[in-house]
Order: C-alpha cells, then sequence, then structure tokens
C-alpha cells in the first residue's frame, strides 16, 4: 500500500515574536519511519506531536492515523514539505 497524506495546513504569526509557524496534520496509514523532504528554505524548528525533532533530521517516526507537525520558520519565503513513507 502507498503511504498517502492528507494534510490540512495553517499559519500562525507570534504577536509577540513575529515568528512564522507552519501547522499540518498528517494522516499516516501505519505507524514507522517517515521521510521530511524540504526545499532550500529549511525550518528553524520541528515539532512532531508536540515534541521537538531536530531540524537536521530527514525521517521520523509517525503513529498509524493523525500526526500533528508544526514547523518554525525564522525568515519568509518560499518552500515545500514533503512527508514520504522511508524505504
Amino acid at each position: 500500500m502507498e503511504s498517502f497524506v492528507y494534510p490540512t495546513v495553517g499559519i500562525w504569526r507570534s504577536p509577540e515574536t513575529n515568528k512564522q509557524y507552519l501547522y499540518s496534520n498528517v494522516l499516516a496509514p501505519e505507524t514507522g519511519n517517515y521521510q521530511l523532504i524540504f526545499g532550500e528554505l529549511k525550518p528553524a524548528d520541528i515539532y512532531i506531536n508536540g515534541k521537538a525533532v531536530s531540524p537536521s533530521t530527514s525521517t521520523v517516526t509517525l503513529n498509524r492515523g493523525t500526526n500533528e507537525i508544526v514547523l518554525h520558520y525564522d525568515t519568509f519565503g518560499v518552500t515545500y514539505c514533503v512527508v514520504r513513507k522511508a524505504g
């Protein structure tokens, strides 16, 4: 079975710090390792299900079902984030 991602995307700007956050929910078909693939602009911080993950990581563990992903960017720009089943 291929892995499919059904995102809900939003952007939030902190009024105090002016930091940008992109949040989304990813529906994983099974628990396992998933690749994070970013465009040229990389996030400063990554949070998966409320837990901080190193911004230099390329693989994360997602639970079966809905997983919350929050990406913090400290600058403006155009980029992308793709989540796909590793392997």
